[in-house]
């Protein structure tokens, strides 16, 4: 994905050169920067007319090698590849003119593709996956079958002598890199392991293959191959950086590396086992690639693949030293630099294990592919493989990533670090990478930030207190700049993380409860900063993506552990571990402020409305399906086909579902209880018990998917509970009296499901009137009431007991107790006349003096103090939730979005429908393959959900989508005609950028700007320092933050050197009369006499002379500073 631009060129001088030069670029234009490129810096220029280029361009500063980088041979070959059919990406122009960006660069067509890494495609149907590696290597042949001579490339190389020259070129790149030493820890970089060794076997001829040249690409494999989006075949060949005229075997071995370095843990930085044979279905083995290569150039290169293969692991392994030598010298232009470093040892001594195979003789002779070279039937063959793949690849636009085992990642989506950006594109791009975060380092960056977090926090801080301009300048900026810099999306999920870490701490560690909830605080307002810095920095479609891969991509905390931590931590936390993403970390710990910023309510309403979808990681399904996951990505209803069942789990789309469900559970629930029949059971009972019984799975699904703490977040969920607890009841008691024929029981169980009056009317207030004040505040103030009439309840059982035994049990516990109740509601008195034995003769009821005073107290207390103290409670409770309404109106609805967004398969069946899936399907998934389960499961929705479907997409496709747009343009184009509205003026100041010229100007005051506003802030703190006439010693709490930048230091000493400016503006008047009266003097002498003019000279000159000399000794050093300001004027 093209993002913010990390090595900054000079776009102005760029411009100019593309309008004097390339005339199919339109100006002005957009230049963002994709994230991979290990050497080549790659920007993705936006033309005016929406048109997308590429831009490679050599890197900044020195060069470790002077074969490397070359992006002129990358021009060239592809230049001269265009007019072949070999796939190439057309080329534009080429400039070696240095002044105009700092280095050489060229620019290419933007082919729409996928580009895939993960190699083993394992979102894809097997034959699709086999047909894609053999179209690879058929594209492979073709590169290498086309004369370099006749293409105008017979100075691109030498055709002879080629891993000679290859032995020679790497020895001098490894022993340059070798050298190379980190900035900051000064350490070199070092040489490979068994280097003298394997080059001494590299040189002897005796094992080199035969020479053969051709056109080589230098590093193909399929990361750097662009397919189309919806067959299984080349449209592009990328990263031409290392390609010459060589032998063909190159090309062939580097392709089938992964292969060979799957059986050698540690060669690389990713899990390659699933090249591993028998491992991935359909996935083809290297026999069988270089059946298909010899089959279409007509020559076997596997005798020589040991020795080629030894060769290029070892190659790798020195480009990975580039690359760590790059990296210590700060000029490697991607974060992932880091993950190649560490593969440098693992893949040298793999290639030294290789070359001791084949000098031993063990090597790849027994890799023999069976096949012929003329074989017709290979080619039906082929022919039935690609057909395959095409009509498997046209009923889906999308690559579906198959879930782990051991994990249920959210992201199945396109690597943010490595597609060419998808803004405006119909369709969008997607990497097959099973989770392409898995490299983020969310263990360590957890510790990191709670170290930081501890280190600042040391004292209690409320909210306001934390967003203070001073607690903002040196505490919370710097941590946001901080943990922003690492450029890791996993930053907020690990705040929240802390967060939750340091709620926990405060409800256990009571004597550090509000530094922990000043601590958890903090972490809240990080993340909400950081997130809205992701969103000023990605702007479109490509940043709402992020954004959504941010909140809604799970993450586990013991990601990228060490492996002592997760094996403890397998054994002392639970027997399952979910991924969880930060949206549903911030719902569980209530972190309202981030929850209500307006970046969250972006992705979440995009979320609600359909246009980000995906596939959500669960606790529990009761019908599993997972054998296509939904990429995160942004949907676009007419790239999509008709009949779309995942548009059934969107949260808008459920929610209406939701409501129509309730409507017909309450109809049904009223049509009984008015119908009610208790010797026989009716149809339209029989309708609402089976209704009831899938509307009341539909609830237990939901509290398996997301779990209890989510669930009851709900504003309702009490209420389904109880219906759904009344409901188990009434059925249990219908049955048992249907079985025995015992009308009392049918008639108890009537009077249980009536107690659900009370809850279903209700229910229907919270589902029309959710975001109403009082629902909002009423679920927290029946919690309060609860808990309090439960607390007094407790309390006043004391009560009971006392007036019960002083009565003798001349009352019953059910008779005093009415008593109490009635009093305690302020109902009737009878209980207080009782107790008094002024209307009772017998005198042995209650004691004459006791029992009057309990009942009295208990009037009090019951009555008068435990209603004053119910309504300050709940006035409390509603005046801080109506004090933050909006947060929580829309905490609440975030609640409802990640609830709505549903991966159980049994939310694809409406009540009561839901009840034959679960009996049908739970026992076929044992029975058929997942494949097929699959296809069973999406044709029954289909069919059942017809009309659904078809009104879904009608209304998408006709009136949401479209008819939104439209009538926005239309209405401002009808106010903009007639002038109706003032805003538009206002609006249209905005809308169309100043000139240059304009902005010249303004920037000439921001200098002055920043003074004026850093001198106003010391202002206002200057004035309590002066008071204080001893310098204090800064304690530790003083020094809270000691990593605070020294250009930040600088912002409030700086203002340091204008205290004394008045004074010294005195002086400098004093010394300007001096001089004028120097000068007056001297005039004087020279117009007149001296004789005559000898007394008033005098008299001046004394008085001049004194003033003068008060000018000086007041402030010498003016003087000076008056001659050159004169000397310069």
């Amino acid at each position: 994905m093209a993002g913010r631009v990390r090595q900054p060129i000079d776009e102005r001088a760029f411009t100019a050169y593309l309008s004097n030069n390339v005339p199919e670029i339109k100006t002005p234009i957009e230049l963002k920067q994709f994230g991979f490129g290990q050497s080549n810096p790659t920007y993705q220029i936006t033309a005016a007319d929406g048109q997308r280029f590429v831009m490679r361009k050599k890197p900044p500063g020195k060069l470790l090698s002077k074969t490397a980088h070359k992006v002129e041979r990358e021009y060239r070959i592809m230049h001269a590849l265009e007019k072949t059919d070999v796939p190439v990406p057309r080329t534009y122009c080429l400039c070696e003119d240095e002044s105009v960006i700092g280095t050489p660069f060229y620019i290419m067509e933007f082919l729409d593709g996928r580009i895939i890494e993960d190699f083993t495609l394992p979102g894809v149907e097997p034959e699709v996956r086999r047909e894609m590696w053999r179209q690879a290597v058929l594209t492979l042949a073709k590169l290498h079958a086309v004369d370099f001579r006749e293409v105008g490339l017979e100075s691109f190389g030498k055709g002879s002598g080629f891993y000679n020259r290859q032995i020679k070129t790497w020895i001098t790149i490894c022993a340059s890199q070798s050298r190379a030493v980190d900035v900051e820890t000064k350490e070199p970089v070092g040489q490979l392991p068994h280097f003298d060794e394997t080059v001494d076997f590299f040189k002897d001829e005796k094992w080199q293959p035969r020479d053969r040249a051709t056109l080589v690409h230098g590093d193909f494999k399929i990361d750097n191959l662009v397919f189309h989006k919806t067959e299984p075949r080349v449209i592009g060949i990328l990263d031409w950086e290392m390609s010459t005229v060589g032998h063909p075997l190159s090309d062939i071995c580097n392709f089938l590396t992964n292969f060979f370095t799957a059986r050698h843990a540690g060669a690389t930085p990713n899990d390659t086992s699933g090249f591993l044979p028998g491992r991935t279905p359909g996935l083809p083995q290297p026999e069988d690639i270089l059946g298909w290569y010899s089959g279409e150039a007509g020559w076997d290169p596997s005798p020589d693949m040991g020795w080629g293969m030894a060769f290029n692991i070892w190659r790798l392994a020195a480009v990975c030293q580039g690359i760590a030598a790059r990296y210590a010298a700060r000029q490697a232009s991607s974060e992932k630099a880091k993950n190649y470093v560490v593969t440098v040892k693992p893949l040298a001594r793999c290639a030294w294990t290789l070359a001791k195979e084949v000098r031993d003789g063990k090597s790849m002779a027994n890799i023999r592919p069976h096949y012929t070279l003329i074989a017709p039937h290979r080619d039906a063959l082929a022919r039935e493989t690609a057909q395959a793949a095409c009509a498997a690849m046209s009923t889906r636009r999308r690559i579906q990533l198959v879930q782990p085992d051991e994990r249920r990642p959210l992201l199945t989506s396109r690597d943010s670090d490595r597609i060419e950006g998808a803004e405006g594109a119909s369709d969008p791009l997607y990497s097959c990478r099973t989770d392409p975060h898995s490299h983020l380092p969310v263990y360590t960056n957890i510790h990191r930030i709670r170290r930081d977090i501890i280190s600042v926090v040391e004292d209690y801080l409320s909210l306001t207190q934390l967003t203070d301009v001073r607690i903002n300048v040196t505490v919370v900026r710097p941590l946001v700049d901080k943990f922003y810099e690492l450029d890791d999306i996993s930053i907020v999920y690990c705040l929240l993380v802390n967060r939750a870490q340091f709620l926990e701490e405060q409800a256990s560690l009571t004597n550090r409860q509000n530094v922990n909830w000043t601590r958890a605080t903090l972490c809240e307002l990080i993340a909400t900063r950081i997130l809205r810095r992701f969103n000023e920095d990605y702007e479109g479609s490509e940043g709402l993506l992020l954004l959504s891969h941010i909140l809604v991509a799970g993450f586990e905390p013991f990601q990228n552990a060490p492996p002592q931590i997760r094996e403890e931590a397998s054994r002392n936390t639970s027997w399952s571990q979910r991924t969880l993403p930060s949206l549903e970390v911030a719902i569980l710990t209530e972190s309202k402020h981030f929850l209500s910023s307006t970046t969250c309510q972006k992705v979440v309403s995009a979320i609600y409305d359909g246009r980000i979808i995906y596939t959500p990681s669960t606790f529990w399904d009761i019908i599993p399906d997972h054998y296509k996951q939904k990429p995160i990505s942004l949907y676009d209803p007419r790239e999509s086909p008709l009949l779309n069942q995942y548009r059934l789990i969107v949260p808008r789309t459920r929610s209406f579902l939701e409501s129509i469900q309730f409507s017909i559970l309450l109809t049904l629930y009223v049509c009984v209880m008015i119908k009610k029949r208790k010797d026989e059971i009716a149809f339209l009972e029989v309708c609402f018990a089976v209704y009831a019984f899938g509307w009341g799975l539909d609830q237990f699904a939901t509290i398996l998917a997301h779990g209890w703490n989510v669930y009851t977040q709900n504003l309702w969920s009490f209420l389904d509970v109880a219906f759904i607890l009344i409901y188990s009841i009434y059925m249990v008691l219908r049955l048992q009296g249907q079985r025995t024929g015992d009308l009392g029981t049918a008639e108890q169980a009537f009077d249980v499901l009536a107690l659900g009056a009370p809850v279903v009317i209700p229910r229907l207030a919270f589902t029309l009137l959710s975001d109403n004040l009082i629902f909002l505040s009423l679920r927290s103030m029946m919690a309060d009431f609860f808990a309090l009439t439960a607390l007094s309840a407790w309390c006043f059982f004391g009560f009971l007991l006392s007036l019960l035994w002083l009565g003798e049990n001349a009352h019953s516990i059910t008779k005093i107790s009415s008593w109490m109740i009635y009093i305690w509601f302020g109902l009737d008195g009878v209980g207080i006349e009782r107790s008094t034995h002024l209307l009772t003769p017998p005198p042995s009821e209650f004691h004459r003096f006791l029992g009057p005073s309990l009942m009295v107290a208990f009037a009090f207390l019951g009555n008068t103090l435990f209603l004053t103290i119910l309504v300050s409670m709940l006035s409390n409770t509603f005046s801080t939730i109506s004090s933050n309404a909006v947060a929580e109106m829309q905490f609440r609805r975030a609640v409802l979005t990640l609830e709505g967004v549903k991966a159980d398969a049994v939310f694809a069946y409406q009540p009561p429908f839901n009840i034959l899936a679960v009996f049908l399907f739970l026992p076929l998934k044992f029975v058929v393959s997942p494949r097929w389960f699959h296809k069973i499961h999406v044709a029954t929705v289909k069919f059942i959900n017809l009309p659904v479907l078809l009104l879904i997409a009608i209304y998408e496709r006709r009136l949401l989508w479209s008819t939104h747009r439209g009538n926005a343009r239309t209405q401002k184009s009808f106010w903009q005609r007639w002038h109706l509205s003032a805003s538009t003026n206002l609006r249209g100041v905005f809308q169309i950028p100043p000139p240059e010229d304009i902005f010249e100007d303004i920037a000439v005051d921001d200098d002055l700007t920043r003074h004026l506003i850093r001198r106003q802030f010391m202002r206002q703190t200057s004035s309590a320092n002066e008071s204080r006439k001893a310098p204090q010693t800064p304690s530790r709490r003083d020094s809270m933050f000691p990593g605070i930048r020294k250009r930040l230091r600088g912002s409030f000493a700086e203002t340091e050197e204008f205290d004394g400016v008045s004074a010294r503006l005195d002086s400098m008047e004093k010394s300007m009369m001096r001089l004028e009266g120097l000068v007056f003097r001297l005039l004087e002498r020279e117009g007149t006499a001296v004789a005559e003019n000898e007394g008033m000279e005098g008299s001046s000159d004394s008085m001049l002379t004194g003033e003068s000399t008060a000018g000086f000794t007041a402030e010498p050093s003016f003087y000076g500073a008056t001659q050159s300001e004169d000397v310069s004027d």
